[in-house]
Parts: structure tokens; sequence; C-alpha cells
């Protein structure tokens, strides 16, 4: 659609960032409309405007009808027509909630555009969340006097089919209005007055088109065909109507290239009211590169997915190997909004020596009770995976709305202590995905003391090196990674600023100036660890180390400085989304002589839509199928047979076989022998050249001697 129309609109510094046309749904009535994402400056607003015309060809076809600020309010969620108005392409409804309380509902065509459009909207709506829910709109004021009171109604359609599918066979899919299995026929029962002729082939297998689509009405009853499909028309009792085979969107989701949607005829008769479908059997595939199609679906996920935005809360805390003596809610549930995703992580949960040599401790269970009770309770949470490596302990909950979104679960632990393998020292990492965005968090414990920090940086990279999960996915190759612990880089004294000093800026608030010695944003300046992580502002004190039990510094013999030991960062790949929305300390538990760190994400979580994907996976099918064609060795001989005449013993008769590459890519050709033989031919006869290379367009002899 051309953008050009809408821009001249547009008065201010105003950026239209995507438009489409659709339907307006308001009862059974239908209008065109033309949807528009603007922004400006950090907002944004959905403009609805009304099409006279084509739409998008000129500003004289369109007029502005309303204007939507899209604020924290604003909803937008998507679902299949369970009765649009042409399934042949208006086949997804968004549902619109404005600020205001006003609901709209829009039918959209399942295309490309359709996809990029709501990825747009889906994005605004994600950063509408971060913002002001009261804040101006001042922008959109200019355009209220230029509002068009035009409405114009389309004609109610007809019936739709009311599917009744015989026997045992499963129930059709939510998301699709008409739906059978392979093989498979049912019935639909219409109204006396009309019928539509439509067509549906998705079903989670995979997708064929219908090859038969048969209507018989009650005599005297006029059938009427689809209104959108060409060569539509009535007839009279007795006589019979044609749909012929179109070719529309849709013919690109068959998964075996057909553009045919539908064929067959619309008939009256006496003896009731149905239509037949007959759906073949399954096409075969062969068996395709899958590394090339999950590559080039993954290069194309925001064809088929829109970002919708999840909360995740992360948590740390060294528990120093002490008992659960309080409650936990003040750390993983006091927030105003429930989490939808929790991973908390502790280390030094148990310092006994079963810990270490066994790997066998009591205490998991009691954190593990005590995390569980302080989760948010306006949330109801389940136990995804949790993993324990002696002292370190990680633990995933999910909200219970994500159980049937979330896949491939896997948990993985590293020790990197005594040996460079004891658990005493490493990490635990639990990896899935969420619809179609993988999550990794890894729960770590680095090497002590303020000497060590070379040990630290080691410790990072064998976790990161080492850890493989089942699919050889390590912690990086992920779209989102989390990674909390007890770091243990430390706060480095200097001449002018002792230990004693540390403690007194650390006291007085002076974080800034503090982190000037923190050794891990050093060694991240220095490309040793952590690189392409993120972490959020420091503004609490450090949370090491206390006196046990209370808020006070370290007053032992040993009177360690304190440091930021216990960290939360992050790292994403492009294309995702991951807004932190608080990094705080929570000094009220002292059981420790550490302190609990959160961090609140905001993140935006890849949902694929199952339609739009298969429109992507059958034209990488189609790609694929050309760099097959384009690629595969061709040659042609100058003959299919050598033949010697009057060979005698002692003379040499040499004949020549020519091989010319008549294809578009390289051949390399060899002869070898059979496997039960030792040589390629006979001793007598001499093969020249036994391998070689032709090049596209030319062609190379082999000389065949007899002797």
């Amino acid at each position: 659609m051309d953008y050009t129309a809408v821009r001249t609109l547009l008065t201010g510094d105003e950026t239209c960032n995507s438009i489409i046309s659709g339907h307006l749904v308001d009862g059974d009535a239908k209008r065109t409309k033309v949807l528009a994402v603007v922004s400006h400056q950090n907002q944004a607003a959905l403009f609805v405007l009304e099409s006279s015309g084509i739409p998008g060809n000129s500003n004289s076809h369109l007029s502005l009808d309303q204007t939507l600020p899209i604020r924290k309010q604003f909803q937008c969620s998507l679902r299949r027509a369970k009765s649009p108005s042409n399934l042949l392409d208006m086949d997804t409804v968004v549902d619109i909630t404005a600020d205001s309380g006003k609901q709209l509902v829009f039918e959209l065509p399942s295309t490309t555009e359709m996809a990029q459009f709501l990825s747009v909207l889906q994005k605004a709506v994600f950063h509408s969340q971060k913002s002001d829910a009261q804040a101006s709109f001042s922008w959109l004021d200019k355009y209220h006097g230029s509002q068009s009171s035009e409405r114009r109604v389309d004609p109610p359609v007809g019936n739709l089919l009311d599917l009744d599918m015989p026997g045992t066979a499963p129930p059709p899919l939510t998301d699709t209005p008409l739906a059978f299995f392979a093989g498979q026929s049912g019935t639909a029962t219409v109204g006396p007055s009309n019928v539509m002729a439509t067509v549906s082939e998705e079903h989670t297998a995979g997708q064929w088109p219908w090859s038969e689509i048969t209507a018989r009405l009650p005599g005297g009853q006029t059938p009427v065909a689809g209104p959108t499909l060409p060569g539509s028309g009535t007839t009279g009792s007795g006589q019979a109507l044609t749909l012929p085979a179109k070719k529309s969107i849709i013919a690109d989701r068959l998964l075996d290239g057909s553009s045919t949607l539908c064929s067959g005829t619309i008939s009256s008769g006496g003896d009731g009211a149905y239509v037949k479908y007959t759906v073949p059997q399954k096409p075969k595939q062969r068996r395709r590169d899958s590394s090339f199609v999950s590559l080039e679906l993954k290069k194309r996920e925001l064809e088929y997915t829109e970002v919708k935005p999840h909360k995740i809360f992360c948590g740390t805390w060294n528990v120093n190997g002490k008992p659960v003596t309080e409650g936990l809610h003040d750390w993983l549930g006091a927030d105003a909004d429930p989490p939808d995703i929790y991973a908390v992580g502790f280390q030094e949960l148990d310092l006994s020596a079963e810990a270490l040599l066994l790997n066998d401790s009591s205490r998991e269970d009691e954190w593990q009770r005590q995390v569980e009770l302080a989760l948010h309770k306006r949330g109801k949470y389940y136990k995804l995976r949790s993993m324990r490596l002696v002292g370190m302990f990680l633990i995933v909950c999910a909200h219970e709305k994500l159980k049937h979104f979330i896949t491939d679960v896997q948990a993985v632990a590293q020790g990197t202590g005594i040996l460079g393998l004891m658990g005493n020292k490493g990490g635990v990492s639990i990896r899935f995905n969420l619809h179609n965005t993988s999550i990794c968090f890894v729960n770590s414990h680095l090497a002590a003391h303020i000497e060590e920090v070379e040990r630290r940086n080691q410790d990072y990279n064998d976790i990161c090196n080492k850890v493989q999960f089942i699919n050889s996915q390590s912690i990086l190759e992920h779209d989102i990674v989390v990674w909390m612990g007890d770091l243990n880089y430390r706060l480095v004294p200097t001449g002018q600023r002792p230990e004693s000093k540390l403690k007194e800026m650390a006291q007085m608030g002076m974080f800034e100036e503090l982190l000037q010695h923190d050794q891990l944003i050093q060694q991240v300046k220095c490309h040793s660890v952590f690189q392409g992580f993120s972490e959020g502002a420091i503004n609490f004190k450090p949370t090491y180390k206390y006196d046990p039990g209370t808020d006070n510094w370290d007053s032992s013999e040993k009177a360690r400085p304190p440091a930021w030991c216990d960290r939360i960062l992050w790292k994403v790949s492009a294309g995702s989304i991951v807004d932190l929305q608080g990094y705080r300390c929570h000094p009220s538990l002292k059981l420790s002589d550490h302190k609990p760190v959160s961090a609140r994400f905001d993140v935006g979580i890849k949902v694929v839509d199952k339609t739009q994907r298969a429109v992507v996976l059958s034209d990488v099918h189609q790609r694929l199928d050309k760099i097959e064609n384009e690629t595969k060795p061709v040659v042609s001989l100058n003959t299919l047979d050598v033949v010697y005449k009057d060979v005698k013993f002692g003379d040499v008769q040499t004949e020549e076989l020519i091989v010319r590459n008549t294809g578009q890519s390289h051949v390399d050709f060899a002869f070898k022998p059979r496997p039960e033989l030792d040589s390629v031919c006979k001793k007598w006869l001499l093969l020249k050249p036994v391998n070689g290379f032709i090049a596209p367009g030319t062609s190379t002899s082999i000389a065949y001697s007899s002797f």
C-alpha cells in the first residue's frame, strides 16, 4: 500500500510507520478502513482513516475518521475470524481497546503486510507500558477538526456454515473456521436462504487444498455462491453453478505448491441442505535440509511473529549456609504487578561436607518451599525446573497461563572449583523456549578473594565454553540471557582510599565514586568478561560484607571492605527487547553476610502467528526447490556406448567419451570401484583421467584405452 496518501494528511513532525487496509466490524455492518501507526517523538497513535476509493492511491481517497492514543491502557489482541466475510483473505480479527474504554474490532487480511503492521503496532503497545498513563497527546489535537463524520455501511453477508463433524473425527481447531484432517470428510449444515462456498485448509499437521465442494439446498431455494469468488452467481431450482478455481493469497500457504482453493458445484435438490468436503491425503514431502529451513525461518521470524510484553523477576542471594529463618516476601513478592517468570538463584545454600562430596542437601527443599510461599499472591505459579550444584541452587517458576507455551526445558551444571571440576564454585543454568523466544538463566558463584580477579574471569569463561545443552546450544546462543549470582568481584582499595575510607564512602552513599574501584566494571571495560551484557545503574549500598543479622559492615578480625559481589546482568540477541524496570537490594533480609538483589524486566516475547508462519515456510520450501534445481549437477555425454573394432593383441585402441556440464553449477566426477572389486575396470582397460572437475558450460574428454 502507498504511504504517500497517509503522509500527506500528517501536519507536524509525525511519521507514518506502517499502514494496512481492513474492515471495521460494527455488528453485522463492515466498513472499509485504513489503519496507520503514526509516531511523534516517543509516543504513537493509531489513525483510523475512511477510504472513499482505492485506499492509499491519493489524498482524495482518504479522510481521517478517528485517532487512538497508544497509552498504557491501550490493548491489542488477535484471533482468527469465526465468521469472516471472506475466508479467502479476511480471516484475522484484531480487537482494540482504547484508553477511554472504547472497543473496536477490525478484520485484516492474513498477509505479510499484516504481520509487519501488527509487529509495529505491538512494539508501540509494548513501549507504551513504560510511559505515564496520563501522558498528554496534545499533538493529536490538530487532527480532531479533520475527522470525517461520513459513515458507509456495507450490506451484511449471508450465513456461514455451522460445522458438524461426523464419527470420531477430532474437532476443528479454535483458530480455524473449518478444518478436517487428511483423508476425512464431514458435513456442515447451512441456512435455507443462502450458502457461502468457503475454503479453509489449515490444521496442525500441515495444509492442503480442498478438492471438492458441493452444496445442495431444498427445492425451490436459490443457492448463492460466496460473494467474493469470481464467476459466482445464482441458479434456479435443479440447475448447477460451477465455481472456478481461484488463486489468492491463501494459495501461497499450500505446502504442495497448489494454487487451487476450491473446485466443485453448487446445485439445488430435494433431500436437505448440506455441504460435503473431501480432503486429499497429505502430499509426501521429500526430506529437506532442516538446517537451511530453520536458518531461513529464524532470519524471517519478524514476518510471522508479534512481540508481546511479559514480566520477568530475577533474584540472587548468597545465604552463607544459613537455614531458613525468615520469610522471603519482601524480596520476591512485594512488587505491585505479578511477574510472568521467576528465576531465583542461591549460593552457599549448604556448606557441609556432605553437600560438597555427595552433592546431597536437605536445605534445597527448605529454601524451595520458602520461595514458593513468597511468590506474588496475585499470580498462580508452578515450578518449571530447578537445578542444584553443591551450594548453588537455581529455581525457575512460571505463571500457569504460560504452561502450554513453554517448551524444551533443560538444565545443566558446571563446576569450576577444586581442580577446576568441583562444585563449590561454578554455575547452574536453565533454558527454555517461551513461544518463539529462547531464554537462559545462569546462577553462578565465582572464585573468592580480592586478588583472584583472573580466576573469576576464568570461571566465567569456563562456564560459557563448557555448558552445552542437548541441542549443542551454548549459553550465549539464546535470545535472552540473564546471568546472576555471587560473582565475587570486589572494590579495590588504593592509597588515597584505603578499606576504611571505602566503608565510609559506602555509608555516605557515594556509589558513583565507589564504582570506580569495582573490579567487574574494570574487567568488562578490558573486554575480559561479560562482553555484550548490560547491567542496571547501581543505586544501592554494597551487598557484602555484613555482620549476619545486622546492617553493620564486617566487624570481624578480617574486616573485609564492602563490595557489590551480588550482581544481575543480561544479554539480548538482535531483535529482542529487554527493558530493566528495577535493580535493587533488599536490606530487610539479614540472616546472611550478603544482601539479596533483584532485577525486574519487561521483555518482548515473540509469539508465532501459525498462519503467517505457514506462508513463510511455503516460500522457504519454494526457494529451497529453486536452489536445489539450480545447483543440481547436469551433464550430457556424446555417446552411451564405447565400441572397439578389430582389437588385436599388442595394439592399443583409444576411444573418447566427452562429458559436457550443461547445468548451472560445477561438477566433480570420479570413477570408483564397486564394493566387491579392487579396481574401477578390467586390467586390459585404462581410463584417463579417473577424476576431475568440469565448470558450467565446459566439457572434458575421458580416454578409454584397450591394450
